[in-house]
């Protein structure tokens, strides 16, 4: 699993969102292929830092090896906000930097 940690957010509006999570190629790798969609967190409240589990199962990290991805070093955490309706004013969201672990 990918720890992903929300470390600041900035919704006057308190506006809900969700981060869409996937698998992505990262800047500069010579082999490319489709962002492998992992989940989508609903951050609540949403305008509380929190910390959230985003499951990797084998069957992904098998998907993207029959694609040609051999080295997990070439993979990288792709996130993007969707808000569910229209903030009166810009959401912004900081995230650390994501930690895998090995789920217990």
């Amino acid at each position: 699993m990918i720890v992903l940690r929300v470390s600041e957010i900035k919704n006057p509006a308190k506006a809900s969102f969700s981060l869409e999570t996937g698998l992505a190629p990262c800047a500069g790798v010579t082999r490319t292929w489709e962002p492998e969609r992992l989940t989508s967190l609903g951050v609540y409240p949403a305008d509380q830092p929190a910390s959230y589990a985003v499951p990797v199962s084998a069957a992904t990290l098998d998907r993207l090896r029959t694609r040609g991805v051999s080295d997990l070093k070439d993979v990288c955490l792709q996130v993007k906000l969707r808000l569910m309706r229209q903030a009166g004013d810009a959401v912004e969201v900081v995230l650390a930097a994501p930690e895998w672990q090995q789920e217990k």
